[in-house]
């Protein structure tokens, strides 16, 4: 069975110029410093290679809740402020931030 993927919103023509999109990607966090480190790599990066048709994506892959002791104290709260303060795009959910359950995965 195939399904066709139709969007909610309309599409808007295409672009007659090329645009790069450059992907900035971490993962696998277990400190909160980490994020302060990747955020500063990021930020020179992006300052450094930032062109009218460039895009930058910054993702979280997973990872990051619950994976020291400290974390598991806080309830992962410092490693949320963390990654916030790192203005990520796109970020997903990895195996450590199940390991207290469903129940502590709430707004």
């Amino acid at each position: 069975m195939f399904f066709d993927i139709v969007p909610s919103t309309p599409v808007p023509p295409p672009v007659d110029k090329e645009v790069t999109v450059k992907i900035l990607e971490i993962n696998d966090t277990y400190q909160a410093n980490y994020f302060g480190r990747w955020g500063q790599k990021a930020l020179d990066i992006i300052n450094s290679n930032t062109t009218p048709d460039t895009t930058f994506v910054k993702i979280f892959a997973g990872d990051y809740l619950f994976t020291n002791k400290y974390s598991s104290i806080m309830e992962g709260h410092e490693m949320v402020l963390s990654s916030n303060a790192c203005d990520i795009d796109v970020g997903s959910l990895g195996n450590h931030e199940f390991d207290n359950g469903t129940d502590t995965l709430h707004p």
